[in-house]
């Protein structure tokens, strides 16, 4: 096996949170007094730094416009649906002997929730939820750390550019996926070790298929 353990992203890698996320966004806009999301498409190209400047989001407010997000989703999207070929991936990379766990910017509780609901929550030994927009990397070190997991042989799977920038910290690989928030040339343009559009796709890598790696167009 190349990996022995694959680490996920929550939000639009194992479950489809993103198809209110816009619409909880523009309500907490008018709240905050921030532009609204007009184009959706443009914003799934953009770094979340990106984001904040074209949506005029001053860096003072992102603590409570996240922590507010975050209580919305959580009350709205109790049970968010998980995507069915990501659940039946779950279930082969478990079978293959691989060790996996959860390192999100979710809430520990929403998303053991969801796992839960879904009965998928025993495939992972551990679950992570920082609740901060920054930071990711230094969740992912902890979480390697506390289970003796090495970063040679770790990948993280995630939908975002902040999730290759967070892994590449944290010195494992990425996989990054296209079927969330960002869109497949977005998270090319930042080189993640991997770059997949069907999760089938995670078991060929885990098992040392011969996938392509990544690589940037000279």
């Amino acid at each position: 096996m190349r990996y022995q353990w694959v680490l996920w992203d929550f939000d639009g890698t194992l479950a489809d949170t993103l198809s209110q996320a816009a619409e909880i966004y523009n309500r907490l806009a008018a709240k905050h007094r921030l532009s609204v999301i007009a184009d959706r498409d443009a914003v799934r190209d953009m770094t979340t730094r990106e984001f904040r400047k074209a949506h005029r989001i001053p860096f003072y407010k992102i603590p409570r416009l996240f922590r507010d997000f975050l209580r919305a989703q959580r009350t709205e999207q109790r049970h968010p649906p998980m995507f069915p070929a990501v659940v039946e991936v779950l279930r082969e990379l478990e079978s293959a002997g691989l060790n996996m766990g959860v390192v999100s910017s979710n809430q520990t509780e929403h998303i053991l929730s969801c796992l839960t609901e879904h009965g998928v929550a025993d495939r992972f030994a551990f679950c992570v939820g920082s609740s901060r927009l920054q930071g990711k990397h230094r969740a992912i070190r902890k979480a390697l750390r506390d289970n003796s997991a090495s970063p040679e042989v770790t990948l993280y799977v995630g939908d975002e550019i902040r999730d290759i920038e967070a892994a590449r910290k944290a010195g494992i690989d990425t996989a990054a996926v296209s079927w969330g928030l960002n869109t497949a040339e977005a998270l090319q343009r930042h080189n993640p070790t991997w770059l997949i559009d069907e999760p089938g796709q995670l078991v060929e890598i885990c098992r040392g298929g011969s996938l392509e790696k990544v690589t940037l167009d000279p």
